[in-house]
């Protein structure tokens, strides 16, 4: 299998430059690809001083269907994932994944499927193999921060997202410019695990208020009914939480985002979260492509699995974009009793991340 998804990944890549190619400035098969590689470096504190390199390669092709084949707002996507590289957190010792792309090194299917936009936008479904934070909990501001926290509030803690799409469904209603709503029926993590789970769902359900164009609320709650064990023991047949980001754009180039979800104490060993950040682009007039960020992520950890303490993250970094394809990104974290054991000096993390795409 691992052969297989290899020899498509490569293959992937040239048929859909080729297409791109020959359509000319408005294709209608679109090729996209993306590669992060991280070198961090555990430099005091933490499990281990060490450093770690990893990589992450995504491949994927989307056709329109509707200059393909004249379904209207039809799209089929298709992404290949390669991930290679040691888990830096099991160095650091932290609970919330000061890098977005550590993983066990795997080669697999990433979101694969088909989605539809009706009405003008009134009416958006997607239906495949997804990922679930590309369409809820998304924290819009969050894209150039590393930490994994970033991406969604960790509470949600069974969330199909990176590294395990499942099978799903879920739908966008939006009646109105200012508001929008969405809910999606995914394969729980739970049970058998993503590929061979037939019992368990994963369900969840977010509103989205927008104003001005600069600034949105969203508040959402997720329940998965996979079973669970508690922490006392007990065997959970579902279990649930909810979450809140507000995002607002301060001036042009620079936004403020805030973040908070919280789960059941007797399952979830991150209870509570609230995080802050300022993303900025363009921080000087020489520099209008670089990014540059600040953020602090505290993950609330549950005493009944025994942790003593909270854990709190703080990561600073700027993006160089070197040319329109490539971005070279220093980072810092320090992290504050990492995964909540008082025994664990607090860890400071540097990490050089490279990122390509088109």
């Amino acid at each position: 299998m691992r052969f297989t998804r290899t020899i498509l990944m490569i293959l992937l890549l040239p048929v859909g430059y080729g297409a791109w190619a020959c359509a000319g400035e408005d294709p209608a098969i679109r090729p996209n690809v993306s590669f992060i590689l991280d070198h961090g470096d555990i430099a005091s504190g933490g499990l281990e001083n060490r450093a770690v390199t990893r990589w992450l390669l995504e491949a994927g092709i989307a056709w329109d269907l509707e200059q393909g084949a004249g379904l209207p707002g039809a799209e089929l996507f298709a992404t290949i994932q390669v991930q290679r590289g040691a888990n830096g957190s099991q160095f650091a010792g932290d609970i919330q994944g000061f890098s977005n792309i550590d993983a066990d090194n795997m080669e697999q299917f990433g979101e694969t499927g088909f989605s539809q936009t009706l009405k003008d936008g009134l009416l958006q479904y997607k239906l495949g193999r997804l990922d679930a934070n590309s369409d809820f909990a998304v924290v819009l501001a969050g894209g150039g921060f590393i930490n994994s926290s970033a991406g969604y509030t960790p509470p949600i803690h069974t969330f199909p997202s990176y590294p395990n799409p499942v099978w799903a469904a879920n739908v966008t209603v939006q009646p109105v410019n200012w508001f929008a709503a969405g809910a999606g029926l995914y394969d729980s993590l739970l049970e058998d695990g993503p590929d061979n789970n037939t019992a368990g769902l994963f369900t969840i359900l977010e509103a989205r208020f927008s104003w001005d164009d600069n600034g949105r609320l969203v508040l959402g709650g997720w329940r998965d009914h996979g079973r669970l064990p508690g922490f006392d023991g007990s065997s959970r047949h579902s279990h649930d939480g909810v979450y809140a980001i507000l995002e607002q754009r301060l001036r042009p180039g620079l936004d403020l985002f805030l973040q908070a979800g919280s789960a059941d104490a007797a399952v979830a060993a991150i209870t509570t979260h609230y995080a802050a950040g300022l993303a900025v682009t363009g921080p000087f007039r020489s520099r209008p492509d670089d990014t540059a960020g600040f953020m602090a992520t505290r993950a609330g950890l549950s005493e009944l699995n025994g942790y003593q303490e909270n854990e709190t993250a703080l990561e600073l970094f700027y993006g160089f974009r070197i040319c329109r394809n490539f971005v070279l990104k220093p980072d810092l974290q320090y992290i504050i009793h990492p995964s909540g054991d008082p025994a664990v000096a607090d860890a400071l993390v540097f990490t050089l991340r490279l990122e390509f795409g088109f």
